[in-house]
């Protein structure tokens, strides 16, 4: 679905698999979270535009489903 966003110039989900285990590294406290969604754009024009089309008005709409 992000592939017909017009605009969008990457797309990534990160999943939050584990805590960290080193001792130097303190335990994340992020809650109900399992993933990062990244998303990449050519300006900060591009990505105030991108939210304006049919495509990303969907694909809006399909991720509230479950985020």
């Amino acid at each position: 679905m992000s592939r017909s966003v017009p605009g969008l110039r990457r797309y990534v989900i990160c999943h939050i698999v584990d805590q960290p285990v080193r001792p130097d590294v303190p335990a994340w406290d992020i809650g109900d979270l399992d993933g990062i969604a990244e998303t990449w754009y050519d300006s900060r024009e591009a990505a105030a535009l991108v939210g304006q089309t049919p495509e990303a008005r969907r694909w809006f709409a399909h991720g509230a489903s479950f985020i």
